[in-house]
């Protein structure tokens, strides 16, 4: 009987040749990705800067509706400044590819628990994770 080497990657077969391999490579090893093409890490940053902008819109007025006018207004304000910068940057970021994601503006929204915003502080701890991935560093050119 001869000592076959199955098809797929090994120590005997590197690439990725294998029946069940994904088309183009493995993504979560190098591969995957296409030189010139926006890596996928890279499109969820711009669309969860801009859905984590308008949630921050209605939380601004749930606050003021259910706490009051005068009671937590500076609170408030500093989330409508929030989701005003959030907007403005998550838009940009998808309208020219190449525009990186603002490092001050994730922490901004950490910073929106303040406002017992959870949501805000989840995608801004998700967005630090995914701005830190070396693809989308590269992609973005940030040293």
């Amino acid at each position: 009987m001869s000592n076959s080497n199955p098809p797929g990657p090994g120590p005997s077969n590197p690439g990725n040749s294998g029946p069940f391999s994904p088309i183009g490579g493995d993504p979560f090893h190098g591969g995957g990705m296409v030189p010139g093409q926006q890596p996928n890490s890279a499109k969820t940053l711009a669309w969860l800067t801009l859905g984590t902008a308008l949630w921050s819109f209605v939380w601004g007025f749930i606050m003021l509706l259910l706490c009051g006018w005068c009671c937590f207004l500076p609170m408030t304000i500093y989330q409508f400044i929030v989701a005003v910068a959030g907007t403005v940057h998550g838009t940009r970021m998808l309208a020219n590819n190449r525009i990186p994601p603002s490092g001050g503006l994730t922490v901004a929204y950490i910073v929106c628990i303040i406002n017992l915003d959870v949501l805000s502080l989840c995608s801004g701890i998700v967005q630090s994770t995914l701005r830190n991935d070396e693809r989308v560093r590269a992609w973005y050119r940030i040293p």
